[in-house]
């Protein structure tokens, strides 16, 4: 069984992201692996050899990380997540979205074509943004724009300069995404949050495993 725990242990709020998502992974062995939206193919590499996956495939829409991760011996796809995706039904064991869903308009499809492409009993892990974290709460307590959401192309005060093409469009609060997963027939194994700004890593720890809707990532646990 995949074990979730002592969230905040982590050196910085990405490299914990990683860190928790293979921590998580020691016990599971598989056969087919898909990372969507892989970047460079630097991470799925790291995590096909956690579970000893014998087919890594890999999606991916920018073109210079497609070459990079393609070149790392992964089966890539290059494709926009909004689209179909070119696998069959029932088909990996392991499906990863990390930091991916904020990016995409028509979350529902992709949830959707995860579900049908997933095996039953497969494992589904996800993390993204969390709308609710406490320091975006601050934020909108004193009427500035949560750094989380891209509906511009120009970023507004604090920040400077523009968004990413690919910004975050669907920005999900931690208890908002949990429900919507479950409307989608997905069963949830563990999920919480993690790491907090300007907290030491103890005390964020504890806080994220009380308030399991404060940390500035949501990270999730599925079965199909």
């Amino acid at each position: 069984m995949i074990e979730i725990n002592k969230y905040s242990k982590g050196i910085g709020n990405s490299n914990f992201d990683r860190k928790l998502i293979i921590r998580n992974l020691q016990r599971l062995k598989v056969k087919s692996f898909l990372d969507l939206g892989c970047g460079d193919g630097s991470f799925t590499v790291k995590v096909a050899k956690a579970v000893k996956a014998n087919e890594i495939v890999g999606v991916e829409i920018d073109k210079e990380k497609f070459k990079k991760a393609e070149e790392k011996g992964i089966k890539m796809f290059r494709r926009d997540l909004k689209e179909k995706f070119p696998f069959d039904n029932n088909y990996f064991d392991l499906i990863l979205s990390r930091q991916s869903i904020e990016h995409l308009y028509f979350t529902d499809k992709y949830l959707e074509e995860i579900r049908r492409v997933l095996k039953p009993e497969g494992t589904f892990i996800l993390t993204t943004t969390n709308l609710a974290a406490l320091h975006y709460r601050f934020m909108l307590l004193f009427g500035m724009q949560p750094m989380c959401l891209h509906p511009s192309k120009y970023k507004v005060f604090p920040l400077k300069g523009e968004n990413p093409f690919y910004g975050h469009k669907s920005v999900f609060t931690y208890g908002a995404l949990k429900e919507v997963l479950e409307k989608h027939n997905f069963k949830i194994i563990k999920s919480g949050t993690h790491s907090l700004y300007l907290f030491p890593k103890w005390l964020s720890e504890i806080i994220c495993q009380v308030f399991k809707n404060f940390g500035i990532y949501s990270f999730f646990i599925i079965k199909k």
